[in-house]
Formats: structure tokens, sequence, C-alpha cells
């Protein structure tokens, strides 16, 4: 791993890319509407509560939705802040990328840009998506850093359980002013790696410390962002890029990259992003076992799917709006008629049309 970056912000779950993807497609749309509107009250009723209705915050979340990109959309491994001082892709614009299954236990790799804070608002929204399952957050700095920051943290259901890093901003020598972070209670992971007391601030959590966690978690850290010749995880890139796929396309493109036995192909210029159209012949069920939706939420998630591949941004809002008025009148065959022409005229596979139309249906109770 090269080291000519300021900082690189990256996860391990013990959950598989698709899900990750799903998740944190649900997270990002709570990152954005809390940057939007960070004190607006959540609002009711189907797609009013994502959208914001008749509100900018909701066009700017939908705006700020995450893609699935064609492989090479993003900088090579790791993704890194080269600048310090560059927060432009940080946050909730950050974009991001999976890597799995790595290592004994089958890990998936996030890397992503976090902005500077106390803690890791990706992963604290993720973590709450998830609903149980640990992420492990690393930061590294590397030689474009004036000091240095070291950090590893564990979150769970929405918060920072364990937190510990040691940060510099003006020189690495252990007589800096250094800035240092041990709170909660010591991970089982680091084990082999505890600080004891009077342990000085700038060895609270250093490279050796980290790169002894990650071993313990079952991946050797001189590998782990190694993708090159012989690489056979799967890799997913996401970012705002209208061109790029609706999430819903995951399991579908998944499916691509394991049949092929390689990476996606990478979209030439000018050429759109479409579907695998191997995946055609085969009628997958829309799985939603790596998170515990709602009724409510579920049936957003497959109408924002559905407008995303088959209207332009513009319309899309409205068309929603609409959708969500005529089943709160009651008429529910003449609402789900309408999303099916809408599922029918996307450019998503026919498959996974057929796949939506028939959860919708089931949902509404006219399943059978």
């Amino acid at each position: 791993m090269t080291e000519d970056f300021a900082l690189i912000d990256f996860a391990l779950v013990a959950r598989p890319p698709a899900d990750l993807a799903e998740a944190i497609g649900r997270s990002r749309a709570s990152l954005s509407a809390g940057e939007s509107a960070p004190d607006a009250p959540r609002r009711g009723g189907l797609i009013g509560r994502l959208f914001g209705r008749g509100k900018d915050g909701g066009r700017d979340a939908r705006r700020n939705a995450l893609r699935l990109q064609p492989a090479g959309t993003l900088p090579e491994p790791p993704l890194a802040r080269t600048l310090l001082a560059d927060q432009s892709g940080c946050g909730a614009a950050s974009p991001v990328r999976l890597s799995g299954p790595l290592g004994v236990a089958g890990l998936t790799l996030i890397e992503f840009r976090e902005a500077d804070a106390s803690t890791s608002r990706f992963c604290e929204a993720l973590s709450a998506a998830l609903g149980g399952d640990e992420i492990f957050y690393f930061r590294h700095s590397g030689s474009l850093h004036p000091g240095a920051h070291f950090a590893f943290h564990v979150y769970r259901d929405g918060r920072a359980t364990r937190r510990a890093e040691s940060v510099s901003m003006n020189g690495t020598a252990p007589e800096a002013d250094w800035h240092a972070t041990d709170s909660g209670m010591t991970h089982p992971l680091e084990t082999d790696a505890m600080s004891p007391p009077g342990t000085p601030k700038s060895d609270i959590m250093t490279p050796v410390r980290q790169a002894i966690i990650i071993e313990a978690l079952g991946i050797d850290p001189e590998m782990l962002f190694e993708q090159g010749e012989g690489f056979e995880a799967v890799v997913l890139e996401l970012s705002d890029d209208p061109a790029g796929l609706p999430l819903s396309e995951v399991r579908s493109v998944i499916a691509e990259q394991k049949r092929a036995g390689a990476p996606r192909p990478v979209a030439q210029p000018g050429e759109p992003f479409e579907a695998p159209a191997a995946v055609v012949e085969t009628e997958p069920e829309l799985d939603t076992s790596g998170f515990d939706p709602s009724w409510e939420e579920e049936v957003t998630g497959l109408l924002v799917a559905a407008v995303e591949a088959a209207l332009p941004p513009e319309e899309q809002v409205a068309w929603l709006d609409a959708l969500t008025e005529q089943l709160l009148g009651g008429d529910i065959d003449g609402a789900l008629e309408e999303a099916q022409r809408v599922i029918d005229v996307g450019h998503r596979s026919d498959a996974v049309k057929r796949a939506a139309v028939r959860r919708l249906t089931e949902l509404f109770g006219r399943g059978g």
C-alpha cells in the first residue's frame, strides 16, 4: 500500500457486498437528508417520509442517491484523501467501494471518504441500517499528512461502542502535540494490541496495532487493498453519478461477476452502463435478508427503484407523490396498475421487473 495520501478511511464487516450495498443505499438517504435539513422533523406518509414532500431536502436526497458504477470508475485502492484539507468528497457525498469476501471470515472491505469528526457518520448510519452487526472502522494517515492520525472504532446499532485513536496535526515524534482517545470497552480483537496504563498518547493507536487487529480478523494487512490479477472477490463501485445503475440491480451484477469469474467489464466512454443480459433468463427473488425493513420501507424501496429506472429525475418526485395520494385514497388496484406500468418501461432486466411487480402485489395483499 502506497503512502502518498493524507488519510484513508475504511471498514470491515462480516456481511456480503450485496447486503452492504443495499444497507449503504438506505443509510446514504438518511445522511443526505440530515445534511440538508438537520433540524427537520421526520415526515409521515409513504413517499413523503423519504422525499420530504414539497421540500428541497427531499430533492437533495434524491440527487445524492448512490448508484452502481462500471468497474474502474473510482480511483485505484485505497480510496484516499490526497490532501488533508480536501473534504469535498467526504461525508454524505463520498463514493464507496465494496470488496469481498476477504480472509478466512469472508469479510467485506468498505472504502469511503469520511469527514473529520470524533466519530464516523458513515459508520453510525450504516450500523443503524444493519441492525446488530459490528462495523470495524480504521483511519490511517500517509506521508501527505503533516502529522499522523491512526484510529480504530467499533460501531453497532448506530453508535460507537469503542474508540481508540492517536492524532497529531504537526509532527510524528513522541514529543509532538498528540491527542488521544481511548473510550469504550476494549474489543476482543485488541487482545494483542491493548494499551497498558501509562501508554503515551502517540501509542494509543498505531499502524502496528491496526495491523494486529486486521490480522485478528483473518486478513493479511499487506494484501488488504490488493485487487490485481487473480483477485476473485466481488467488487462494487458506488457513487452518485446518475449514469450508473440503481442499487436494485446489485444482485444481478454480482451474479454476472460470479458467472464470468471476473470483474464487470469496464464501460467504454460514451457507452451506457447496462445490467448484464446473462441474468435475464433467471428470475431472482427480491432478497431483503440484509435488513429488516417495515412494510412501508419495503414498498417505498420498490417504488423508488421503479422510478429511478423509468422516469427522468424531474418527473420522479411528482409521480411518487401522485401514487401516494392514490394509495391513501384507497385506489390500491389502480395504484398497482400504474406502478406496474412504470416498472415495465424501466431499463432493468425482465427478471427484476417481474420480481418487483410480484413483490408489490404481495405486499398489498393482491398476490396468490
